[in-house]
């Protein structure tokens, strides 16, 4: 039989930095995949990763703000 965690307390909640999301009931946060960013905290879905801009890329996930390169055009 599975067991259902519940979470009665505050203190049960995690908190979500920038650069990750973490979906409802999850105990870790995850972070945004290469290619996206997140620049807020304690989002809970991946679409709020959001893609890098036209002509800049990144390699590293769990970016938190627009930190990335860019391609030479």
């Amino acid at each position: 039989k599975a067991a259902l965690t519940i979470m009665d307390a505050a203190s049960d909640c995690i908190t979500c930095d920038v650069g990750t999301f973490c979906p409802v009931g999850s105990a870790t946060a995850t972070p945004c995949a290469p290619g996206t960013y997140n620049s807020l905290e304690d989002q809970a879905f991946a679409t709020s990763c959001v893609i890098c801009p036209r002509h800049s890329y990144t390699r590293v996930p769990g970016l938190g703000s627009q930190s990335f390169g860019h391609i030479e055009t």
